[in-house]
């Protein structure tokens, strides 16, 4: 897993350097879908370079990763999704999840079925960066507003704080908060690996 996910940053981070337009003013439609294909284009990017490693190196067949990606682009954010790492948006008092978990049991959930905490697996991907050449990459787009803050994490993180405990790091400095968020997860016996971003719209 760490593996693929530093092949999948680092393909992202060239990609998007490489490839980044002129920061937009406003929503202007053009703009949007740049960015959005973008942003799409580097998890494409990202799914190759995965793929072709673990088939360069047999030891590493098989090997995949999450991927949340925020582009701030001006004054609006591209978000693309594949796995069960997530986006989260605070804007005033109210917490946004703006990702959807490509998990067995997110699926069961959107046929209207409540996974039993027995279901096998009900926490496997099902997609993720890495197993195939190509992926299905979620991606959407947003307006932002000063005072706005971004989250990203992994489930590690977000599978161990409630959206409360989530809520309330964001009244901390930006710059403390992912620390702050890693330590109190840490607490509550968090078991798996942690990631935590926080972006700060400045005013």
């Amino acid at each position: 897993g760490g593996g693929a996910a530093y092949e999948a940053a680092e393909a992202i981070h060239a990609w998007v350097g490489r490839s980044r337009p002129p920061a937009a003013t406003g929503w202007a439609e053009d703009a949007v879908a740049d960015a959005s294909r973008l942003v799409y284009e580097a998890l494409q990017r990202a799914a190759a370079a995965v793929y072709r490693r673990a088939s360069d190196e047999p030891e590493l067949k098989g090997m995949c990763t999450t991927a949340s990606l925020v582009l701030v682009h001006g004054e609006f954010a591209v978000i693309g999704q594949v796995g069960d790492s997530r986006v989260y948006l605070a804007r005033g008092d109210e917490l946004i999840q703006l990702t959807e978990d490509h998990t067995l049991r997110s699926a069961m959930r959107r046929q209207g079925i409540t996974p039993p905490e027995s279901t096998p697996r009900r926490s496997a991907l099902t997609r993720a960066i890495g197993r195939q050449p190509t992926v299905a990459a979620d991606v959407m787009a947003l307006p932002l507003v000063p005072g706005d803050r971004l989250l990203l994490c992994t489930d590690g993180l977000h599978g161990t704080l409630a959206d409360d405990d989530l809520l309330a790091l964001f009244d901390l400095d930006v710059a403390d908060a992912a620390l702050a968020a890693i330590r109190r997860a840490n607490t509550l016996d968090g078991a798996d690996n942690m990631t935590a971003i926080f972006v700060e719209v400045a005013a």
